[in-house]
């Protein structure tokens, strides 16, 4: 049989990338990312009338028609390798898309290939040399204000060594970490890869930790996936008071990026390692400062009832060392924390599997919050001592875990991740406000 020619239907295309779940801080990184890869120091992002633009003063587009092709990319060892970003966001936001560079210009009118199903890309007069991407048509797609924040955190590093970016006549300065009380700052290999990893130990009262809580991995510069990484390289430490940034050095493609630029191939063995060789003591400092030893009792029996049961059913073995058969007691199961799946013998010196549970610490935090939660291998409740519900019934077990209780029922049973790390700290700050009243 003959092959034949792959078809694709250019406006069914267009419709689908319009019609994704695309936001546009998203689709501002990936312009971003285009303007450093093209070795831009300066980026201005504003509006007229109904259009949004975004200038830089990189090196430009080599073929002005080539940058519009969906898929095509000549960039090796850079963040914006895959081709797809500028036309994902050129589409999702806009109706037709102007790319000027070099003194050369060019357009296409999205709205008019979903139609037709023919993209042209049309050749335009140009009187600049600066690079300028137009989004025509923007406000008619996008009702509401730019926000800044993420864009803020995710070029923080950038924007304190060498990078300007302004929205709309504002510069942007980088997000402020943390303040540290114990500090790390060490340059090693992993792997033939060069990482740099800095942070620490912050005051659980510092503002600036709803940033940076976690790991927080950049690439040359950007913060690859949302960061706050807690849930992976952490073993069993309960500690949600840290922050680390982890820098891979290498400027080349060394590192594998996600086409969505969310993660890095890899980044769980690197995070283990970091764990295990640099942070473990500053993390299990960290932990012991956030348990008062007279909660002791309330935290090991709120911890108890919120541990996961499985099936640790036993059955009875015949003891044939003797001279008359007697029945005794076979040896215990390892617990399988699943109520459908048969438990496994152990010697009982494996310990307990950390599959699920409920870890629980008090700490003081400067608002009326109940407090915060973070999803580790178990979920981390970090209940507010400052808050007076909690402050009058905090050696009251009965109550603390009704309380813990409820916490894990809500991160246990929802669907679709419906009760996030952010929904449910906003669930307890408004807890918190209602039972202070």
């Amino acid at each position: 049989m003959n092959p034949r020619e792959l078809k694709i239907n250019v406006g069914n295309t267009l419709v689908r990338l319009r019609n994704q779940n695309f936001k546009l801080q998203s689709a501002l990184l990936e312009l971003i990312d285009n303007s450093i890869d093209a070795g831009a120091k300066n980026i201005r992002i504003y509006e007229t009338d109904s259009a949004l633009f975004i200038e830089d003063d990189g090196n430009g587009f080599e073929d002005i028609f080539r940058a519009f092709d969906i898929g095509e990319s000549r960039k090796v060892g850079q963040i914006g390798r895959y081709g797809v970003g500028l036309k994902d966001a050129s589409v999702k936001y806009s109706r037709k898309t102007t790319i000027s560079s070099r003194g050369k210009s060019a357009s296409c009118d999205w709205d008019a290939a979903m139609e037709t199903g023919n993209a042209e890309i049309v050749p335009e007069k140009c009187g600049i040399d600066s690079t300028v991407i137009a989004w025509w048509d923007f406000r008619y797609l996008y009702k509401y204000p730019i926000q800044t924040q993420e864009i803020r955190r995710c070029y923080a590093l950038a924007l304190a060594r060498n990078l300007n970016i302004e929205v709309n006549g504002t510069r942007l300065l980088p997000i402020d970490q943390p303040a540290y009380i114990e500090s790390i700052d060490e340059s090693f290999e992993y792997e033939d890869k060069r990482v740099r990893l800095t942070g620490g130990i912050f005051n659980p009262n510092d503002e600036n930790r709803k940033s940076w809580a976690g790991y927080n991995l950049y690439y040359q510069g950007r913060l690859i996936g949302p960061g706050r990484i807690m849930d992976a390289g952490m073993g069993d430490t309960a500690c949600s008071n840290f922050s680390f940034i982890v820098e891979l050095e290498d400027a080349d493609e060394r590192w594998v990026l996600a086409t969505n630029k969310d993660s890095v191939e890899g980044v769980d063995p690197l995070l283990d390692y970091i764990f295990h060789t640099y942070t473990r003591p500053l993390l299990k400092k960290a932990e012991a400062q956030t348990i008062d030893v007279a909660l002791r009792e309330v935290i090991e029996a709120v911890e108890s009832t919120c541990s996961v049961r499985g099936n640790i059913t036993r059955g009875p073995r015949v003891n044939t060392g003797t001279r008359e058969e007697v029945k005794q007691p076979g040896r215990p199961k390892q617990n399988t924390f699943s109520a459908t799946r048969e438990g496994h013998y152990c010697g009982g010196h494996f310990g307990k599997m950390s599959d699920g549970g409920l870890r629980l610490h008090f700490v003081d935090l400067e608002s009326d919050t109940l407090g915060e939660v973070a999803v580790q291998n178990k979920l981390l409740v970090s209940l507010n001592k400052l808050n007076p519900f909690i402050a009058e019934n905090i050696s009251n077990i009965a109550v603390m875990k009704a309380v813990a209780v409820i916490i894990y029922a809500m991160h246990r049973s929802a669907p679709n991740d419906l009760y996030t790390k952010d929904v449910m700290d906003s669930a307890l700050q408004i807890a918190g406000q209602n039972l202070t009243k």
